[in-house]
């Protein structure tokens, strides 16, 4: 659309403190292990009245995620990749655990109708993620409202997704780039941007928020929310690379629970 880019800078010193604002300014904790929350908490300060998200586009048009194989007989289980599923089942229960990914199971069903089985795992599992976790939608939309702003997602229109799904799957766009629109972009405004190398991540690096930046330590100062039993408080005071993920997530239900 031939805008400027603009400039938002970020602090990690300042990331604990950005997050408490976006929690009180929204009303509800948000998913912190990446930046979108806060990122959009501050992009929305920003001197504009309408703001146009591709977030869903790279669901539709881009790289499919691979599946995850672990505990669970399902595609949908890489979606708790992120924490042993052993160790949520311990502290949340197995049941719930199960429930949520049978949610987004027949969620899609009746999303596609009969026609879920024409469909690959990575495919089933994009389509989940897009129809199950709309972040513009829940979380997004409302914090731009915050601010008097609009916030769209052009590319969640029903006929944008009914014609993506009308494309063969071997006419996809076949990078190793999992946003191909973006890539687009970047390539055009920022010379030298490695377009094909594979994504890193958009999120904070979890570990060493938890081990020695700006959320070390957050458990030994902060209860645990309530609802967690207080024997899984080493497993938050301890933080891993595999837990690091579960304890920002319940940092964000406690700064929810201390705020609001």
């Amino acid at each position: 659309m031939k805008r400027s880019l603009a400039r938002v800078l970020f602090s990690e010193a300042g990331f604990l403190e950005e997050m408490e604002d976006t929690v009180r300014r929204l009303g509800r904790p948000v998913p912190v292990t990446n930046f979108q929350a806060v990122f959009h908490n501050r992009l929305f300060r920003l001197p504009y009245g309408l703001f146009l998200s591709g977030d869903t586009a790279d669901r539709l048009f881009g790289h499919a995620l691979e599946p995850c194989g672990n505990w669970m007989d399902s595609p949908f289980s890489s979606l708790v990749r992120y924490c042993p599923p052993g160790l949520l089942c311990d502290i949340f229960g197995r049941d719930l655990v199960e429930s949520r990914v049978r949610l987004y199971e027949e969620n899609l069903e009746r999303l596609t109708g009969q026609g879920l089985g024409a469909f690959t795992e990575s495919l089933e599992i994009d389509l989940s993620v897009f129809f199950g976790l709309p972040y513009w939608v829940h979380y997004f939309r409302p914090l731009a409202a915050v601010y008097g702003k609009r916030f769209i997602a052009p590319f969640a229109r029903k006929g944008v997704f009914e014609a993506a799904m009308s494309c063969p799957e071997r006419h996809g766009p076949g990078a190793s780039h999992p946003k191909p629109l973006l890539r687009e972009i970047l390539l055009e405004a920022l010379p030298g941007y490695p377009v094909d190398a594979k994504k890193g991540g958009t999120g904070v690096p979890r570990t060493r928020f938890c081990q020695s930046g700006p959320m070390k330590d957050y458990f030994r100062t902060h209860e645990l929310p309530r609802g967690i039993d207080p024997r899984f408080l080493p497993i938050f005071q301890e933080p891993k690379w595999e837990t690091s993920a579960l304890v920002l997530q319940a940092a964000t239900y406690r700064i929810w629970e201390e705020t609001l």
